[in-house]
């Protein structure tokens, strides 16, 4: 299946949803973040998911090989 409609937070597919840097978040979880309040139990969850939108952007096309 095609992975361009993955969602990075729950990783499901679905064909519609938005698009940030490259990475997609389908409506479900949009509606979850628009609503998410620090004190919610998903809050650490979600936050950690999102940071693979700028950690993946970041790095690209970088080599991240440590040398011996």
């Amino acid at each position: 299946m095609n992975n361009i409609n993955k969602c990075i937070v729950c990783g499901q597919h679905n064909p519609n949803g938005i698009m940030v840097r490259e990475k997609y978040i389908c409506p479900a979880c949009e509606d979850k973040i628009v609503a998410l309040t620090v004190d919610h139990p998903d809050y650490n969850i979600i936050k950690e998911s999102l940071k693979q939108i700028w950690i993946s952007s970041d790095t690209e096309g970088l080599d991240m090989t440590l040398d011996s």
